[in-house]
């Protein structure tokens, strides 16, 4: 069981090309409890935004968009 609370950062292997649409697991376990602490479940990250899909075994993140500064 994953126990989620707090924010999350994100960060890409040097040479890597996420694109808009492309999806990652970040966890898998047997139950997940709780959320990320991102306001509308989006992570801003250095060159884009990724959005966190919660099912009930894991978290995927799904690249929204690249180019995106980080505000926060």
């Amino acid at each position: 069981e994953a126990v989620l609370n707090g924010r999350l950062t994100l960060s890409w292997k040097s040479g890597s090309a996420p694109q808009p649409g492309d999806r990652y697991s970040l966890i898998e376990a047997s139950a997940i409890t709780g959320r990320f602490a991102h306001p509308g479940d989006r992570v801003r990250f250095h060159g884009g935004v990724v959005r966190l899909c919660y099912h009930e075994t894991g978290v995927d993140a799904v690249v929204e968009s690249i180019g995106e500064e980080p505000t926060s």
